[in-house]
């Protein structure tokens, strides 16, 4: 099945806000262990 290119454009689009948002919650997370414990996980 072949895609338009508008509809790849869609995809990769939501693809890295969903990536963006993971990374932006891991660094998070990331930051409350380090003020936790004083070491970086």
């Amino acid at each position: 099945m072949r895609y338009s290119e508008q509809f790849m454009e869609n995809i990769e689009y939501a693809f890295n806000a969903f990536c963006k948002i993971v990374l932006r919650h891991e660094r998070m997370a990331g930051f409350e262990a380090e003020n936790r414990t004083g070491n970086i996980p």
